[in-house]
């Protein structure tokens, strides 16, 4: 019985030693072995330092594809599902308005239409991020619609991001308000995937730039709408708390009028 704890630890290293000598060479562990090239099975993949491009076979363009950054992990169901679990991805195709491209996430559902959508978690976000299992969705450029754990259902822009976070004690979700992504954190963001050649980064880069200046107008649009609703919130809560003010004094005067009455009519 002494031996048992012995014996767990050399098996445990002997299997460690066996992965780290089939997969020491690969970009990625994949789970059963090399299952990424077989699209209707289920498979769990991270690439192991190196960025991934995986074409998407659910596209009516044959471009479409996803790109993991290193040290991200994806998984896929036998229905060719993806869910996105840590890391950073982005997506991009031309993709049916009736079938947009659907990605999983701890916190909910991604549904996109044609362009490109990023998602990363804590560690490779441009900005800084203060709880583990908060999400980071950034759109560049497509149809994106979030569908919530809470059922809520959230759009988001082109040229704007959010954050979502977990159930809070009241079961609604935590997230962020949607704001403009910027543009040079959102280039350091593609970087860490493979794109291509540096022609084509350039072209990207020169692409995401009236984007981001054209999110940067809308949000100020945006924020001086919600200001003047807050505004006008006030000031009906003001009339509000007047009128019952002014409801209480009245109620008063008819309470001292009938005290009176009952007490010098008779």
């Amino acid at each position: 019985m002494k031996r048992l704890p012995e014996l767990f630890v050399f098996l445990l290293a002997f299997q460690i030693e066996i992965r780290v000598k089939a997969f020491g060479s690969e970009a990625t562990f994949q789970v059963p072995r090399a299952c990424l090239q077989e699209s209707l099975r289920s498979c769990l993949a991270q690439t192991l330092g190196r960025p991934l491009n995986l074409s998407l076979k659910n596209s009516s363009d044959s471009g479409a594809f996803m790109s993991l950054a290193g040290e991200t992990l994806v998984t896929r169901d036998s229905f060719g599902q993806y869910r996105f679990e840590e890391g950073a991805v982005r997506v991009e195709g031309d993709f049916a308005q009736s079938r947009p491209f659907r990605l999983d996430f701890l916190h909910g559902k991604i549904f996109a239409g044609s362009g490109a959508f990023s998602i990363r978690t804590l560690g490779l976000a441009p900005t800084k991020l203060n709880a583990p299992g908060r999400v980071w969705i950034s759109n560049e450029s497509a149809d994106l619609r979030l569908v919530l754990r809470s059922g809520q259902t959230l759009e988001v822009p082109a040229g704007f991001e959010v954050w979502v976070d977990g159930l809070n004690s009241n079961s609604e979700q935590e997230l962020g308000m949607i704001q403009p992504w910027d543009l040079k954190a959102q280039l350091r963001l593609i970087n860490g995937f493979s794109l291509g050649s540096k022609s084509r980064r350039l072209e990207l880069a020169a692409r995401l730039k009236p984007i981001a200046a054209l999110a940067s107008v809308q949000a100020t649009q945006i924020y001086r709408k919600v200001a003047e609703r807050h505004i006008a919130s006030m000031d009906e809560q003001d009339r509000i708390r007047m009128q019952n003010a002014e409801n209480q004094r009245q109620a008063k005067i008819r309470l001292k009028k009938l005290y009176f009455d009952r007490t010098f009519s008779r």
